[in-house]
């Protein structure tokens, strides 16, 4: 009876995201803590601030979020991103929304989260043949790195409309990103810093971020061509 109910309420769920497709917006969901304002740039957001695992209401309301927009921002929250991927309705919810060409925009803050790294997120993207980027450089013996973008993006997305902005980072990838991978930003010890990846066919974008200055109000120029690429069509 229980299985009955479950599938009922995730056919529900489908119909709704096949729906969501007519009228998926410019719209930004967001998991997490962040400075950034994205009304400015002509988007409209919405922000969870859910640290614990989602309770069924709290995740059709999240998973209804995700279906109307065009970049969902993780900004932290281990527990509850892991909830999400764990969920029959997470899982469809982000296939939908990748199959619709939306971007994924995965921030690695620190390396305590690293550590409590969410297990679901990583088994979701292998099941699709994408490795996600694993490791974390810190900030070692330097406090910060110096940023800079790579040949392959300095006349790319990255770059428009603000060409140039200040990029620092107290983290960095210690791995080389697996393949299919390609980076936009490399500290200055050579190793990434932000990576992409593009799914064939316009099945959407991955794209991982391990800096944590990054996220700051600073780094709103990045966050600009950011919502212009996931949003406005700016697949450069």
């Amino acid at each position: 009876m229980k299985e009955k109910i479950e599938m009922k309420k995730l056919l529900f769920i489908l119909c709704m995201f096949a729906m969501s497709g007519v009228f998926a917006s410019n719209r930004v969901t967001v998991l997490g803590n962040h400075v950034q304002t994205f009304s400015k740039y002509g988007v409209k957001s919405q922000t969870f601030y859910q640290k614990n695992a989602f309770t069924d209401a709290e995740l059709d309301k999240f998973c209804y979020a995700i279906s109307r927009s065009k970049l969902f921002i993780s900004a932290g929250y281990s527990t509850s991103l892991n909830s999400f991927f764990a969920s029959a309705k997470g899982k469809a919810t982000m296939d939908k929304f990748l199959d619709n060409g939306g971007v994924f925009y995965l921030w690695i803050p620190s390396w305590t989260w690293v550590k409590n790294a969410p297990k679901e997120l990583y088994k979701y993207f292998a099941g699709k043949n994408i490795a996600l980027p694993a490791g974390y450089g810190g900030a070692g013996a330097k406090k910060f790195f110096q940023c800079k973008i790579t040949d392959e993006f300095t006349n790319s997305w990255a770059t428009s409309p603000n060409a140039s902005y200040p990029l620092t980072s107290a983290g960095c990838n210690n791995l080389k990103p697996a393949k299919g991978w390609k980076t936009i930003l490399t500290a200055d010890n050579g190793k990434p810093v932000c990576m992409i990846f593009t799914i064939p066919e316009g099945k959407g974008t991955i794209i991982v971020n391990y800096s944590a200055m990054l996220f700051d109000k600073k780094a709103a120029p990045f966050f600009e061509n950011l919502v212009k690429f996931a949003c406005f069509g700016n697949k450069k």
